[in-house]
């Protein structure tokens, strides 16, 4: 079973919601499920602020367009 980032988050845990779907989305990607990698990654785009970056250090929104790329390639 894949555990996936739509249920409700936890009260305090809101900004952490693009985080979520990225973390989801690589593993989708990785486990063969490109449309599936490619909607979360959409959705980390809508849930990030502008301000806010992975804990990798980059902005979630660049980092998921470009892992979108390679979900798209597939």
């Amino acid at each position: 079973a894949v555990v996936t980032p739509d249920a409700d988050p936890a009260p305090g845990t809101e900004s952490l919601s693009a985080q979520a779907h990225f973390a989801f989305a690589g593993s989708a990607l990785s486990l063969g499920m490109p449309a599936v990698a490619a909607r979360h990654f959409e959705l980390v785009c809508e849930h990030s602020s502008d301000e806010q970056s992975l804990s990798i250090g980059s902005h979630p929104t660049i980092h998921a367009r470009a892992w979108s790329a390679h979900a798209s390639d597939r």
